[in-house]
């Protein structure tokens, strides 16, 4: 993927990725950068550490006239979801962030958009509860596990941007909403050089969303979370099941397309070192998989 360009005085340029520009970005401005380029048509939002950077971020934007979208200032997390559902099931590109207390305060919200079978896109900030902390811990998303999204982790914040991206492609194929999650602080407060594909870049590889007629339409009125009998419900339930497994397998597919259209993979789940030396496996996730990386090259008589 390495070409030569120059610049206007003929000296040469070393770009790693054609249609590219390198940023230094902390985390949660990779993922606002992400959110813009992917088109996002409405975003509700409420401040919480440390995912408000995000939010105020693409709220500037808004406002100067840089991007095209409906920012909405919510009273709670609990609006917010609430909000970005309505605007998901009228058909817009949602997206959102939170944060700990805030991804908690909206649990009964996020089964609610799971199961309407929305394709939303959301950032969390991974903080804890108790003790009140507000420093990376990833108790809150893990413990929305049984909620119907999808988790993606991502180890840097390249991955956190370009995960958004391919996050939108993953879930308006399933109609399931994906969380894409980053550590607090040290991915999310920190800056790393990022490369930013330029904005035709992505929407080759991303077109605007399509309708698929299950959206509230004024002039066909449907009826929306009507009351099932326990039969309709175990048949919803196993519907939504057969497609989420589809996840992993599309997860794949899409990232080999986005290596091709982009020149970078990420692999859904990766084994590192594990052979008859193996004492222990660790399983990680987020920005402790690059400590975890340093720890097999540089001391493999530990046996991780």
């Amino acid at each position: 993927m390495n070409q030569v360009l120059t610049d206007k005085k003929g000296t040469k340029i070393h770009q790693k990725y054609p249609r590219h520009t390198q940023k230094v970005l902390k985390g949660n401005y990779a993922a606002s950068e992400s959110a813009v380029l992917c088109h996002s048509t409405v975003i509700p939002a409420y401040p919480i550490t440390p995912q408000t950077s995000i939010i105020e971020e693409l709220s500037a934007r808004v406002a100067a006239n840089k991007f095209d979208a409906t920012f909405i200032n919510m009273d709670s997390e609990h609006s917010v979801f609430a909000a970005a559902m309505g605007a998901a099931m009228a058909g817009e590109r949602v997206f959102t962030a939170t944060s700990g207390q805030g991804l908690f305060y909206t649990h009964e919200v996020l089964h609610a958009i799971a199961h309407f079978r929305l394709p939303i896109v959301i950032c969390n900030v991974g903080r804890p509860s108790i003790p009140w902390n507000i420093w990376s811990d990833q108790s809150d998303s893990i413990s929305q596990r049984d909620t119907g999204w999808i988790q993606f982790y991502g180890e840097s914040s390249q991955e956190v941007l370009d995960g958004i991206i391919q996050s939108y492609k993953i879930s308006e194929e399933l109609n399931i909403p994906i969380m894409m999650v980053l550590d607090a602080f040290y991915q999310s407060h920190t800056s790393e050089n990022i490369w930013v594909p330029d904005q035709e870049l992505v929407d080759e590889f991303l077109p605007s969303k399509k309708l698929n007629g299950s959206e509230i339409d004024l002039k066909n009125p449907k009826a929306f979370g009507g009351l099932v009998p326990p039969d309709s419900y175990s048949n919803f339930n196993h519907g939504y099941w057969k497609d989420i497994i589809k996840a992993e397998d599309l997860t794949n597919k899409i990232g080999k397309d986005f290596e091709k259209h982009f020149g970078r993979s990420y692999g859904s789940v990766e084994a590192l070192n594990i052979n008859k030396n193996t004492k222990q496996i660790l399983v990680t996730l987020s920005t402790i998989t690059t400590t975890a990386r340093g720890v097999i090259k540089n001391y493999p008589d530990v046996g991780i």
